[in-house]
């Protein structure tokens, strides 16, 4: 893949992981039913319903369980590494914003030998869908 670029024309670009750079193909139906969770709901935002500590903490070993399994079968998108390098090499500022872990998120990165500055998961910023971590990386890199 070539690209060319005369001017430096982004701010910077921030991406998802998993299914955007890195297919995982994560199982959530699977998932969901090793959880003991309805089918129909979404898998974070139950896991914020449960309130015994014991029930939270099998629930996480679960979901880590499956997010590494994914994270090890995962494989790179098609360009991807290009692109990074291509972004890398014009000092476009970039960044990860995912649902996954920290450390599935750096597990998916390390096994593809992927570099970004900042990796933003549920673990250090409140999850997508909310605006937080995209407003934390554009204050970061001073972007309106």
């Amino acid at each position: 893949m070539l690209f060319t670029m005369k001017k430096n024309i982004y701010s910077g670009i921030f991406f998802d992981l998993d299914g955007t750079l890195i297919e995982s193909h994560l199982n959530f139906t699977k998932m969901k039913e090793a959880l003991g969770f309805p089918l129909d709901c979404n898998i974070l935002e139950h896991l914020e319903s449960l309130t015994s500590e014991k029930d939270i903490t099998s629930a996480n070993k679960i979901i880590d369980d499956h997010e590494k399994e994914g994270a090890l079968k995962s494989y790179l998108y098609p360009g991807v590494r290009e692109l990074v390098e291509h972004l890398n090499a014009f000092k476009i500022p970039t960044g990860i914003i995912t649902r996954n872990s920290f450390a599935t998120a750096s597990l998916m990165l390390k096994t593809h030998n992927l570099h970004f500055k900042h990796l933003l998961s549920r673990d250090n910023s409140p999850a997508k869908p909310s605006p937080a971590p995209l407003l934390n990386l554009c204050n970061i890199y001073n972007i309106e």
